[in-house]
């Protein structure tokens, strides 16, 4: 599936930004870029966070929809 895709993706870049920032922290402050890898952890963080909402958006629709063909084929079978 393309959503999950992009959620592992999205996973990824937050993984690579966190390790990136805590590995040159002396850098980054050493050249004053604090705001600048707070402002590409924010757009990381909100990419997983959209990405997430659409899995969760696409299984509040499918789950339902499962259950609902699982009882109506129970209750054909029962009758």
């Amino acid at each position: 599936m393309g959503l999950f895709k992009e959620y592992r993706k999205t996973i990824g870049s937050i993984t690579s930004s966190i390790q990136e920032n805590i590995a040159g922290a002396k850098v980054v402050q050493a050249f004053g870029q604090e705001k600048k890898a707070s402002s590409e952890f924010d757009e990381a963080n909100t990419a997983n966070y959209n990405a997430m909402l659409k899995i969760r958006k696409f299984m509040a629709t499918i789950f339902p929809l499962i259950s609902l063909i699982t009882t109506i084929l129970t209750a054909g079978i029962l009758l």
